[in-house]
Order: C-alpha cells, then sequence, then structure tokens
C-alpha cells in the first residue's frame, strides 16, 4: 500500500477537520467520539492511544490494519513503550506535544517497514479532551509510500 503525497495532505486535512468539529460539541464524551471515529474514512490509517499517567507513556486502543503492515500489529491494552519501531516512536513523541499543546501536531519522516524498503510516512496526533478538561486519549493517522512502489 501507498499514498501519493496529494493522499497524504488530504489525510492530514481530514483528521484536523474531524478533530475541529468535534472538540466544539457541547456534550460529546470521548467514547462518543471514539466510536464515532470507526465510521471515518481514514479508520484503517487511524491510531487511539489512551494517555496514562505522567502524559509520557500511551495504551493502544485502535491501531489500524494499513499501519499494523508497516509496524507489525498491536494489541489493544499494549503499551507504546512495550515495543518499539520508528512510527510508533514519532507517534509517541508527537502525542506528547499534542498533550502538551492541546492540539494536533503533525509530520513527517522516513524509514524502513518490516521488509527493509524505504518509506515514507507523515502523522498528525490530536488531543481528546475529557468533560473535567483533561485528555484522556490522543487520535491520529499515519499514511506512508514505500519508495520503491513510488519509483524513487
Amino acid at each position: 500500500m501507498g499514498l501519493a503525497e496529494a493522499g497524504e495532505r488530504r489525510l492530514i486535512g481530514e483528521v484536523f477537520r474531524y478533530w475541529n468539529e468535534r472538540r466544539g460539541r457541547a456534550g460529546a464524551t470521548e467514547d462518543a467520539i471514539l466510536a464515532s471515529l470507526e465510521d471515518a474514512p481514514f479508520w484503517s490509517q487511524a491510531f487511539i492511544l489512551e494517555v496514562l499517567p505522567e502524559s509520557i507513556d500511551f495504551r493502544v486502543r485502535h491501531w489500524g490494519e494499513d499501519l499494523g503492515a508497516l509496524t507489525g500489529p498491536f494489541e489493544p491494552g499494549q503499551s507504546t513503550s512495550e515495543r518499539s519501531s520508528r512510527l510508533m516512536d514519532l507517534v509517541s513523541g508527537l502525542a506528547v506535544a499534542a498533550v502538551r499543546a492541546k492540539k494536533p501536531v503533525a509530520n513527517s519522516d522516513r524509514t524502513l517497514n518490516r521488509d527493509g524498503k524505504a518509506v515514507l510516512y507523515r502523522v498528525i496526533v490530536a488531543p481528546i479532551v475529557g468533560s473535567d478538561g483533561q485528555i484522556l486519549s490522543v487520535f491520529g493517522a499515519a499514511n506512508y509510500m514505500v519508495m520503491a512502489e513510488a519509483g524513487v
């Protein structure tokens, strides 16, 4: 699987629009927002991470199957610090930044996939604030392009 650069920008825009629309809804609960993500067009590229104490580690609630093709699957309940990958390290770092800033953050980088092929990817992470003002979870999406598939 690979996505063209225009598709990458579109994904970032979709996630940001989704976050911006949901955060302004009065009475929207975290569970309702997370449940609505299952219908989002980027669900297979999405992740949902529960913020653990200290806001420096996260528990996986969802890791999309398109992401699992790059990193291997993450099981619900698994801590992001339990298994390192370049993409998970970037996601975790961006999640910390999103929690601290209380707004979405995005970045792109390159890495190798499980087959050793060069991959470019783009990630956006957005916080979900509970009714008490605490950030309980972050969600986001990532997409990537395998360089060999792109003819680069």
